[in-house]
């Protein structure tokens, strides 16, 4: 499966997901997506990531992922999954608190003229530079069914016929 977005730089396969196919590049080059400021990447909300600015916003991730895999002579790759840990605990609104937590020596400010330089080298070589990761499946314990907690249903009920009558109205 390849992601649907306008570079097609994110395909899923079984036991392992690419990210940085070639196309990326051409895609940069075109035009179809512009490298925006990180800071406006990491405080894009949802609807705001996939609104008029997607292709922008997809180029910018990519830039950043590719920067921390590849730039600063690999130096940073070692934190990567600490850094899409730290993104996960901090949720929505967190990516500058989560990267001040696991790169502390390069400052948000910086990050706009690295990767742009870093992005700059690595076109500059003519290489295909995808990096695949292995999909880790969790093991699954045995399947356990509880009873229902009574209290927990009737509460789920009465939200959910709230929602209903906000929408008839």
């Amino acid at each position: 499966m390849t992601h649907p977005g306008p570079s097609r730089t994110i395909i899923v396969e079984t036991d392992r997901v690419w990210f940085g196919s070639i196309g990326v590049r051409a895609g940069l080059t075109a035009g179809q997506g512009k490298v925006v400021p990180v800071l406006s990447l990491f405080s894009a909300p949802w609807n705001e990531f996939h609104g008029d600015w997607e292709s922008s916003h997809y180029a910018t991730a990519w830039a950043v992922v590719h920067y921390l895999f590849h730039g600063e002579d690999k130096s940073l790759r070692h934190r990567f999954f600490q850094f899409c840990e730290a993104l996960g605990q901090a949720g929505p609104g967190g990516a500058t608190r989560a990267w001040a937590g696991v790169f502390p020596e390069i400052a948000v400010s910086e990050l706009d003229e690295r990767v742009r330089r870093h992005v700059s080298v690595s076109f500059d070589r003519h290489v295909d530079s995808r990096m695949g990761f292995a999909l880790r499946h969790p093991t699954q314990g045995p399947l356990r069914i509880e009873p229902a907690d009574p209290a927990r249903v009737e509460a789920m009920r009465a939200i959910l016929r709230g929602r209903r009558k906000a929408e008839k109205l």
